[in-house]
């Protein structure tokens, strides 16, 4: 996977991810999980993205906070905090370099 691949992933992502509910969040999120850990950090350390912060958030919760069997209140929450760290990656990709 390219950057701009990996970037138009991510943004496909952080538009999806509204839409979990209780019923279908984990297959979603187990998926996206695996590719950002994989493909993001790959693609970070090969093109200095300047990511790294926001993949360890992504990893931190998928670590901590992600598992089967969530209320929608902690479903909700997990979004929001996902979607957070995916928008921060997709402003980081998307800013010029200097």
């Amino acid at each position: 996977m390219i950057p701009e691949e990996f970037l138009k992933q991510i943004k496909r992502e952080s538009a999806d991810i509204e839409g979990l509910t209780k019923r279908n969040y984990f297959a979603h999120l187990d998926k996206m999980f695996k590719m950002v850990a994989y493909d993001g950090n790959r693609l970070n350390k090969k093109h200095n993205l300047m990511i790294a912060p926001y993949l360890q958030y992504l990893s931190d919760t998928s670590r901590n906070d992600f598992r089967e069997g969530l209320s929608q209140a902690e479903v909700d929450e997990l979004v929001e905090s996902v979607k957070t760290d995916l928008d921060c990656i997709i402003f980081r990709m998307s800013a010029p370099m200097a």
